[in-house]
């Protein structure tokens, strides 16, 4: 309790105590809300073990493979009797059993097309992991990205806090005016309203990543504590086995599939069937002999299905090979797309790699050195706080447009990776 006491004691010592309430708040918001840290890898492998629309995709494969094994799709049996006199004025009975087919490449092609299906299916699946992946590098690189902001403006705040005093007590004596010293307060409250903004959008951040994971665990991003450009691996990911394009062959694969059961499907049905019948009275050819209905005669027979609109096939046919141009163009189309892309892609990064490295030799050496002259300028009493101001706000500009150059390297190197 003592410590607590002397804490609130040392913060009273400030006139402006709204930045501490708010860092007060956070505080114990963070204490209260401790989650375990994960790192990216980490959260890669549980997101891919328990991602909700993964294991959905999942389940899709799982359906596609079963699937395969209903290609022999026999039409229903037909089995058929009678009763009347259809021989004599007698009584009598029949029944018969028939089953229609199709040839053997039916089949073939109806389980070729399934076969499509479920490699789809499966590249669907790797495209989501692709997604997947890349928004967990763009969430840890944008939490990286907002923590560098954070931290600079808790770097500022500390710097405006010290010359904040200077400036009240030159008010006091009368060596100053109202201005500069409500510029201050300004400045202090700014601030605060960047920082609120800032805690704001990582919490949202946060909860999109756990959404990802889908882990009962809440877990937060393990963050270096420099933010500087990813250590990215090599990319996994080609233009060869892109899952975007890999997908778009396999649906090209079920257009052709469909085509070409389409065609198999013109060909003749077969029929095959067995009938059997009584037949009550005096035999034809005996004529001494007389049948019952107990006496039973059997027969078989064969048929063929002959396709006759010709025309509806024809048109069939046609709208086949649409679709398979349909398909391919835009295989091909997105395959230029991402050569494009990736082509524009690295001349940016190599553009914003300039950018950094003019900040590091030239920029931000200038910008320490006008901190240090303007600090030792303010402290001899030589400029008023509005001037310092001036310069602090180069300063920290500076450092600002250096992190988002930082952040445009990043976010480069993520769509360079992940392409799409």
């Amino acid at each position: 309790m003592k410590q607590i006491k002397y804490f609130f004691t040392f913060l009273n010592q400030f006139k402006n105590k709204g930045i501490w309430l708010f860092l007060i708040v956070c505080i114990f918001n963070d204490l209260s809300f401790a989650q375990e840290k994960i790192s990216l890898n980490s959260a890669i492998d549980s997101a891919l073990k328990n991602n909700s629309s993964l294991n959905l995709e999942k389940l899709k494969i799982h359906l596609a493979e079963k699937q395969i094994e209903t290609y022999k799709n026999l039409p229903k049996t037909n089995i058929g009797s009678e009763i009347g006199q259809f021989n004599t004025n007698l009584i009598d009975t029949k029944f018969n059993i028939s089953q229609n087919f199709s040839l053997p490449v039916v089949y073939k092609k109806q389980k070729l097309l399934l076969e499509s299906y479920y490699n789809a299916s499966k590249t669907e699946r790797e495209l989501k992991i692709f997604e997947i992946k890349k928004n967990l590098y763009l969430i840890y690189n944008s939490l990286g990205f907002l923590n560098a902001k954070k931290n600079l403006l808790t770097q500022i705040d500390s710097v405006y806090i010290n010359y904040e005093k200077i400036s009240n007590l030159r008010y006091i004596k009368g060596e100053t005016n109202l201005l500069d010293k409500t510029l201050g307060e300004q400045q202090r409250q700014n601030i605060e309203m960047q920082a609120m903004s800032i805690n704001e959008e990582i919490n949202n951040q946060k909860f999109v990543f756990n959404s990802i994971l889908n882990n009962i665990t809440k877990f937060e991003p393990y963050l270096d504590n420099n933010y500087s450009l990813l250590s990215l691996p090599n990319s996994e990911y080609s233009l060869e086995n892109h899952p975007l394009l890999l997908n778009l062959q396999e649906l090209e694969k079920i257009e052709k599939s469909k085509s070409e059961l389409t065609l198999a499907l013109q060909k003749p049905e077969l029929s095959a069937g067995i009938n059997n019948t009584s037949f009550s009275g005096p035999a034809p050819n005996v004529a001494s002999k007389t049948y019952t209905n107990l006496n039973r005669f059997s027969s078989v027979q064969f048929g063929v299905a002959i396709p006759l609109n010709g025309n509806h096939y024809k048109k069939v046919n046609e709208a086949s090979k649409l679709a398979i141009k349909v398909a391919e163009n835009d295989l091909a189309m997105q395959e230029k797309q991402l050569s494009q892309n990736l082509m524009k892609l690295k001349e940016n990064y190599s553009l914003k790699l300039k950018s950094k490295l003019y900040f590091e030799t030239y920029r931000l050496p200038n910008v320490k050195l006008i901190a240090e002259l303007a600090e030792k300028r303010f402290s001899n009493g030589e400029i008023s706080y509005a001037e310092l101001s001036a310069y602090l706000y180069t300063v920290f500009n500076t450092q600002s447009e250096y992190i988002d150059c930082i952040n445009a390297l990043n976010l480069l190197d993520i769509d360079i990776r992940f392409l799409n």
